[in-house]
């Protein structure tokens, strides 16, 4: 056993030496055989010694020369680079100082020329795969030849082919297959932008925000999320409300991309719906972000601005009433209607680079392109007016409708109407399209949007019409002749002689044929043929009956069945009388009569009622004066005794008088042959000797006795008795006008003489100087230093007359000024033009003079209390850059 051990120890290299050098001396002959184009000799050469010895290097590497050769009839440059990959791992098992190496070098195979070989046969293959230039050629190139140097060539070749074949495809599954393979490629960049596009506009192409919600929720990290997020608010605040902005602000938070957008539409909503920007910050200081508006509120506040010339520079800007610059930046023009008056529009118009601009007051840009002009519409949109037509923006910088229309106003709170070749369409304030261009009209009153085509009307509910913005159907019923719409809430449709009454959802409440129907307080009512029908709000009938009459006011309703009235209580739970009454009679929305068989009862504002029993005549005594709203109710009796109650039928007076007449607020006339002045309560204050009684102003009133005036005031314990030859009027300030032989002078409430009788006009200025007329000029008049004052002028125009202070514009032989009551001289009286283009409350002075003998104008700026603040001297060809003439 030993033995035989050994002797197989000693054999098996010999038996190896031995194949060894067998191999490489056919390896020898494979290759001369080669050289001659044996190629089936070195195919069988080969394959007799890999069965001999399957590891036999040469042989796997003159089988490798074999298949690389085009010539040999079964070229194959898999086997080829199988077998060379063969020769090469079997090579490298040998030692460095191996007699098998030694062996093979002296025919010239080593590890260099193995390596040769492989790259030759990489190079064959690449050329191969380039040539059929296949997706699944390059594949399996790669697959194999891992360590040919052409191998990036192909990775770079296999990746534009399968890059083109998912472009072919153009979905975003195929972009999506490609990253997943190939998530290096060069075109990984590209594939990626694609495929979120895809993904986007396929997850997106219903436009419904459903789709646009449910993308979101899955795609997060979507570089489209600024673009979902638009088309979210778009949506959602489509019925342009403050409460549909709050919901996507709470949804989408701080991080929205498009929140300033958000933020720019709750403060246009809120401060068109509140009339200004007073109370927002408070309003929402539980939405966080929203104090970012501040800068904006802080020069939406400002009262007015201006346009300004800068006579340096040739450029054009924008200053506050107190003459400081808006901002710094400067312009090559602007609206020349910025430079006549101060303005408040939310926006500015400038041009710029060849360009027009429009500017928020913050002096961010929102719009730029070219335009001709832009014209505000309330709720942050502004009408753009190009050579292609009028388009719409937001003042968030938003593009709402292309330029494109005849036609774009705002209608209801914030849609646009827009309209070409005389026809008609709806977007909404996010730029929607609500309504294709295709009607005549189109209304939005209260909760309906009515359209007219033709002769014909549709009604739709305004939240339906909204919901168009959402991909949902309008579809308009053309049914009717014409619409009403009854309180914002609810809509009569006619037609011919029918009439249908239908709520804000759409829902039918009424449909009556040969019926009118009205809505009366709470409740609606039909008129026919046969009578009234009464229903309440939901359009349920009150009862099965039908009423011969009926009459109202704001507090009453009466009914009349077989021929008695019953009554109804409207704006508070009540039930309908018993038909008790002959006759109703509506004096006034406070005061009403209900007749009985032997008495009349009257109802007053407060629902107070009073019974008279007997005969008696009534009468509704009220003021001519409208501004003067107080009434009263006088009862006379058959003996003439008269009373009178007020409107909350409180008795205030009884005695036997002709007539009872209001005079202002606080008095009454009463007539028994001449005129007597009564409190309202009552009370006796002048007795009835007079001739007149008339002309009330602040308590005083005047009164005539022959053909001479006085005056009296109960508050104030005044009476002048008649003794002037014109009315007395009331100066101020406790003093009063008199007139004696056509001239004027001023008395005080004892009748003492203040001022001489030589003034032909005496006007109000301060309780301490009066403006007096005397022939053609003015001056003033202090009373209590008894002399005039100032200087004269021939004319004047107020400026402003407000409780606190009058400013006048004065003239003197066509040199202007201007005073105030409260400041004095505010401008001196030496002015070509003096023009006030700020506001009554603001005022800034812009005042002009032409120096001939210069050639020059001088321009000078005034504030309200005469300070100056700008100047400027101008060529005439500057000036006519800033004249408003």
């Amino acid at each position: 056993m030993t033995t035989k051990t050994k002797f197989i120890f000693v054999f098996v290299p010999l038996l190896s030496l031995i194949f060894s050098v067998a191999s490489a001396d056919n390896t020898k002959k494979s290759l001369r055989m080669l050289e001659k184009g044996e190629w089936r000799k070195v195919w069988e050469l080969s394959h007799k010694d890999l069965q001999k010895d399957s590891s036999n290097v040469g042989a796997h590497y003159a089988l490798s020369l074999l298949f690389s050769e085009n010539k040999f009839e079964d070229y194959n440059l898999d086997s080829s680079y199988y077998e060379i990959i063969e020769a090469i791992n079997f090579y490298s098992l040998y030692a460095e100082d191996s007699k098998e190496r030694e062996r093979l070098g002296k025919i010239d195979v080593d590890s260099l020329v193995l390596d040769n070989q492989r790259k030759r046969v990489d190079s064959l293959a690449f050329e191969s795969a380039k040539e059929s230039d296949g997706l699944e050629d390059y594949k399996k190139f790669i697959g194999q030849h891992k360590g040919a140097i052409e191998l990036p060539l192909a990775i770079a070749r296999r990746n534009e082919i399968a890059f083109e074949n998912a472009t072919k495809s153009n979905t975003f599954l195929s972009y999506r297959r490609f990253l997943q393979e190939y998530p290096d490629a060069d075109q990984a960049t590209e594939a990626k932008r694609r495929y979120d596009r895809l993904l986007f506009e396929t997850k997106t192409k219903s436009g419904k925000l459903s789709s646009y919600k449910s993308f979101l929720e899955n795609h997060p990290s979507t570089p489209y999320r600024s673009v979902v997020e638009a088309e979210i608010f778009k949506v959602m605040v489509a019925g342009n409300n403050q409460a549909s902005v709050e919901a996507f602000i709470k949804e989408y938070g701080l991080k929205s991309p498009v929140i300033k957008v958000a933020e720019s539409y709750l403060y246009h909503i809120y401060r068109e719906e509140h009339k200004g920007a007073k109370g927002f910050l408070s309003a929402y200081w539980n939405i966080p972000g929203v104090d970012s508006l501040k800068n904006v509120i802080a020069v939406d506040t400002i009262p007015y601005l201006l346009g300004r010339y800068e006579e340096s520079d040739n450029k054009y800007w924008f200053a506050k009433p107190n003459g400081t610059p808006l901002w710094e930046k400067r312009f090559a023009g602007i609206q020349h209607r910025y430079l006549c008056d101060g303005f408040t529009d939310d926006f500015v118009m400038v041009s710029e680079g060849g360009k027009s601009h429009l500017l928020g007051r913050n002096g961010k840009e929102f719009y730029s392109g070219n335009f001709e002009s832009a014209t505000p519409l309330g709720y942050g949109l502004v009408s753009v007016q190009a050579d292609s037509g009028i388009g719409a923006v937001h003042e968030c910088g938003w593009d709402i409708v292309e330029p494109e229309y005849e036609y774009v106003g705002v209608i209801g709170k914030g849609f646009l109407l827009v309209g070409r070749d005389e026809k008609f369409g709806l977007f909404s304030a996010t730029g929607k399209k609500l309504l294709k261009v295709e009607y005549d009209e189109i209304a939005v009153n209260g909760d309906f949007v009515l359209l007219r085509q033709q002769d014909m009307v549709a009604v739709l509910p305004l939240s339906k019409v909204i919901k168009a913005a959402d991909k949902h159907p309008v579809n308009p019923r053309f049914v009717y002749e014409d619409a009403e719409v009854i309180g914002g809430k609810y809509v009569v449709g006619y037609q011919g002689d029918n009439e249908n009454l239908s709520d804000s959802a759409g829902a039918t409440l009424i449909s009556s044929k040969d019926q009118e129907i009205f809505k009366i307080s709470e409740y609606w009512a039909t008129k026919s043929a046969d009578g009234y029908r009464l229903y309440n709000s939901k359009g349920q009938p009150l009862g099965d009956s039908v009423f011969e009459d009926l009459k109202m006011n704001k507090r009453w309703l009466a009914l009349r069945k077989g021929g008695k009235w019953a009554t109804l209580g409207l704006g508070r739970e009540g039930q309908l009388s018993d038909y008790r009454y002959t006759d109703v009679n509506f004096l006034s929305d406070d005061i009403s009569l209900f007749y009985a068989a032997d008495s009349v009862w009257a109802a007053f504002s407060d629902v107070a009622v009073k019974n008279f029993a007997g005969k008696y005549t009534f009468r509704l005594v009220k003021s001519a004066d409208e501004s003067v709203p107080t009434e009263y109710l006088q009862v006379k009796n058959a003996k003439k005794y008269v009373k009178v109650y007020n409107e909350f039928g409180k008795e205030i007076l009884s005695g036997y008088y002709n007539n009872i007449d209001p005079l202002g607020p606080d008095y009454l006339i009463y007539r028994q042959k001449k005129m007597g002045l009564l409190r309202k309560d009552g009370k006796r204050l002048l007795k009835n000797v007079y001739d007149g009684i008339g002309h009330y102003t602040d308590g005083y009133v005047s009164v005539l006795l022959g053909k001479r005036f006085g005056v009296f005031n109960d508050s104030l314990k005044v009476y002048i008795k008649p003794q002037y030859s014109e009315p007395i009027a009331v100066y101020g300030g406790g003093l009063l006008v008199a007139t004696r032989g056509g001239k004027k002078a001023i008395v005080d409430k004892a009748n003492k003489k203040l001022t001489p009788f030589e003034y032909d006009k005496i006007e109000y200025w301060t309780d301490s100087v009066a403006l007096v007329k005397t022939g053609e000029l003015w001056s003033f008049y202090n009373i209590s230093q008894k002399k005039k004052e100032g200087e004269v002028f021939q004319e004047y125009s107020l400026l402003k007359d407000s409780p606190t202070e009058k400013v006048i514009l004065t003239s003197m032989d066509a040199r202007n000024g201007v005073v105030s009551s409260l400041h004095g001289k505010i401008v001196a009286d030496n002015f070509d033009t003096v023009r006030n283009i700020g506001s009554e409350e603001d005022p800034l002075y812009f005042c002009e003079k032409f120096f001939s003998e210069a050639d020059l104008y001088i321009i000078l700026y005034y504030n309200s209390i005469g300070e100056r603040i700008g100047r400027q001297s101008l060529t005439e060809e500057q000036f006519e850059k800033i004249s408003c003439e």
